[in-house]
């Protein structure tokens, strides 16, 4: 059994960002395998952005694998995703708090009824949501670029 040791690149680190590999993917994917690196580990901020095809075939010349794709830089640069995510949270947690909604394994509407116990169920549901939907948004969009490839 062989151990692969990948590198991290991106495109738009930030300075306290743990990326070995700083640059368009053109430059630091051949600088990688030219240091004898055979693996790396894409950090993106918008995958929208990328060429995929482009990518396969560089990492192909260049006999580096993809692992992994790092997107925290994504979610430290992007406030309107915490924003939401923040929102849906506190809704959920006044509702719970002014015992509007009751705890079991999930919540469901307790003293309160109409509008307001839609409101924080709704909420509720958007917030467990959130990460099925952005993962289901890149898988769909990778799926269809490997398929072209």
């Amino acid at each position: 059994m062989s151990m692969t040791i990948a590198a991290t690149a991106s495109t738009a680190a930030g300075g306290d960002d743990p990326i070995l590999f700083r640059g368009p993917f053109e430059e630091t994917i051949p600088q990688m395998a030219a240091l004898g690196y055979r693996a790396v580990e894409l950090h993106i901020y918008d995958s929208d952005q990328i060429d995929r095809e482009r990518l396969y075939r560089l990492l192909a010349e260049n006999h580096v694998v993809l692992t992994s794709i790092g997107t925290g830089s994504a979610y430290e640069r992007d406030g309107i995703c915490l924003g939401v995510l923040a929102t849906l949270g506190g809704i959920v947690l006044a509702g719970s708090l002014t015992g509007g909604l009751k705890w079991w394994y999930y919540p469901a509407p307790g003293g309160a009824t109409g509008v307001q116990a839609a409101l924080w169920t709704a909420a509720f549901v958007l917030l467990a949501a959130c990460p099925l939907i952005f993962d289901a948004k890149e898988a769909i969009q990778w799926r269809a670029s490997r398929s072209r490839a």
